[in-house]
């Protein structure tokens, strides 16, 4: 009897462990996998710098861009008065290329009006020498297309230019785009489920401690 008594005892034990092994392995595993994809999920922001308008005009600013999407996000351009534009504006909505995805190697922003028709509404249009992406850096802006452009969108997606809008356009300094990466920030639940799988580990421990101490 007594044999089998410190048996049972054993056998809870070695349970115990593999059980608290196992959790403490998938709550790590959970939390790993987690950070890396808040990691790999960076989002770029990038600055405009020297970028003046034919007229004189200046154009300043930022706006995010993640690579992964195509997807530029908190856009924040700044038009200020020239002598061919008397009204400073501000570009806070990139509309979609065709009224589909975006374009990495340009930017077309609109004032924060825009509803999937653009038209009558004032642009700003500025053409990149490469694509953006996620690893940053300092990026040409150059004239193709008329770009740095200002103008009034004829159509819903920007296709056509109002002709009774005065429009400037290739810029004396097309300037540039440059930027830092930063490390992408978990989202909310991103961060409940890291919780989670730390808390995991934390409770196999606890269990594992109890069990041997048993």
């Amino acid at each position: 009897m007594a044999a089998a008594a410190s048996v049972e005892p054993l056998s809870r034990r070695v349970w115990g462990n593999m059980m608290g092994v196992r959790l403490i392995s998938g709550g790590l595993v959970l939390a790993s996998v987690l950070l890396a994809g808040a990691a790999r999920a960076a989002v770029v922001d990038w600055s405009l710098q020297g970028v003046i308008l034919s007229d004189g005009t200046a154009v300043t600013g930022t706006f995010d861009f993640d690579a992964s999407t195509n997807g530029y996000s908190n856009v924040d351009i700044a038009v200020a008065s020239g002598p061919n534009y008397p009204n400073a504006t501000n570009f806070t909505v990139s509309i979609p290329v065709n009224g589909g995805n975006n374009e990495p190697y340009w930017i077309e922003a609109v004032p924060g009006t825009y509803a999937g028709d653009a038209t009558g509404l004032e642009q700003i249009f500025l053409v990149f020498a490469s694509p953006l992406t996620d690893a940053g850096g300092t990026v040409a802006i150059i004239s193709e297309y008329g770009s740095p452009q200002l103008n009034t969108c004829g159509d819903p997606v920007c296709r056509t230019v109002d002709p009774d809008f005065p429009d400037v356009e290739g810029g004396s300094n097309q300037g540039v785009v440059t930027t830092e990466p930063q490390a992408g920030v978990p989202e909310p639940a991103t961060w409940a489920l890291m919780l989670s799988g730390f808390g995991l580990a934390g409770a196999a421990l606890r269990r594992r401690r109890t069990m041997v101490a048993a």
